[in-house]
């Protein structure tokens, strides 16, 4: 297996020089192709290395994957692409909670594995994850053309917001000292990640709609330390 040490190292450079070729419009189609082959060969070289996965379930979820993709980018119309980057965010914000969960549950019964490090990033990066997913959902109705109005008025908002938020931090102090079985951690977890998506549209209600391109790069960028939050985890 060390020699898969050089497919990660493949799959990096690959993303980088995509990222790069999104820098400009003549050459973004084909950085786009190269961050996806470097994506592609990061998860076969994680299946290859783990054993873990079943190969017909992953690629099963590339396909579908793949597909809805392509239905996408051929679909939706160049005007409509704000709202179409407001749900891509949504999305890598719930990858990022679902790999948190995936990761607890099975060791919910047992929490002697975790160290302090993990026990921060777990519910960070459901909380992170949820609201962004949340939060872009919100973005994206509001870039459709929806009215959508904060049901609490003026600066009370922000007095609901701090409410929310010490909720998630009172859960996640209940997730790892004081819930007595394993059933009561996952309904933790269920919980703080309830309370996070109320706090995401809480957050993205009350800003206008002109604002929301500034919204959605807020929330691309909640999506990335979602996604490097869970990678510490793993």
């Amino acid at each position: 297996m060390e020699h898969l040490k050089y497919l990660y190292l493949a799959a990096t450079i690959l993303f980088i020089f995509g990222i790069k070729g999104l820098t400009n419009f003549r050459t973004a189609r084909r950085g786009n192709a190269m961050a996806a082959i470097g994506m592609l060969l990061a998860i076969v070289t994680v299946l290859v290395e783990t054993g873990t996965v079943h190969w017909y379930a992953a690629l099963g979820g590339m396909a579908a994957g793949a597909t809805i993709g392509y239905l996408l980018a051929v679909r939706v119309q160049l005007t409509q692409m704000p709202e179409l980057v407001a749900a891509f965010n949504g999305l890598g914000g719930a990858a990022s909670m679902f790999v948190a969960m995936a990761y607890l549950v099975p060791k919910a019964g047992d929490l002697s594995v975790f160290d302090v490090a993990t026990k921060v990033n777990l519910p960070l990066t459901i909380l992170i994850g949820t609201a962004t997913l949340s939060g872009s959902l919100a973005a994206y109705l509001k870039l459709s053309g929806k009215k959508l109005v904060h049901p609490i008025p003026g600066v009370a908002r922000h007095l609901a917001n701090a409410i929310l938020l010490l909720a998630v931090v009172a859960l996640s102090l209940w997730l790892f000292l004081w819930a007595p079985d394993a059933d009561s951690r996952i309904l933790a977890m269920a919980l703080i990640a309830a309370v996070s998506a109320i706090l995401g549209v809480s957050l993205v209600l009350p800003i206008g709609g002109a604002d929301m391109p500034v919204v959605v790069a807020l929330l691309n960028s909640y999506s990335g330390i979602a996604a490097a939050a869970s990678g510490f985890i793993i």
